[in-house]
């Protein structure tokens, strides 16, 4: 897989780690450009409501003090291939974590395309983000706290 098996496609080179939150660090926001971090966004998703939430849990990783962030494509179902077979996912996911003595997580499922609905209309549970990836996120968490978290699906003491 190259830059060019894009080329064509209708598709952007999508982050998972956007490169914005790596600009402290020149290595680590030119990593974020290797293809292992790309995958196939429709543009009006990519540009839109994907980069609007990229924005928000970078506001909350600022202003609570640092958070866990943990995103992917879910791979259950294809919407297609583009180039050399590379899938194009139909939804993306992003679970956020912050530890501490009030911790908190919060999930999000997204689907590959545009949306002008709040950030807030694509909460879900951390579990049902589990279930649909088949991943269990946050595994060394203790079972009555990890249980209790991804079971939540408020955006309360989150900025969303």
């Amino acid at each position: 897989m190259t830059s060019t098996s894009y080329q064509g496609s209708g598709f952007d080179r999508g982050h998972l780690a956007t490169a914005a939150d790596f600009k402290l660090n020149l290595t680590a926001m030119s990593e974020t450009f290797f293809m292992s971090n790309m995958s196939p966004m429709t543009p009006s998703f990519n540009r839109g409501i994907w980069s609007n939430l990229e924005d928000k849990v970078r506001e909350n990783a600022l202003s609570l003090g640092g958070v866990y962030v943990v995103t992917g494509p879910v791979l259950t179902n294809s919407c297609g291939t583009i180039g050399e077979g590379i899938t194009v996912p139909c939804s993306f996911y992003k679970v956020i974590l912050k530890e501490g003595s009030n911790p908190k997580m919060i999930g999000f499922l997204l689907s590959n395309s545009g949306s002008s609905l709040p950030l807030k209309n694509f909460i879900v549970s951390v579990d049902e983000i589990e279930k649909l990836t088949n991943l269990d996120f946050f595994s060394s968490l203790s079972d009555d706290i990890e249980s209790s978290l991804e079971a939540n699906k408020s955006p309360s003491g989150w900025s969303f």
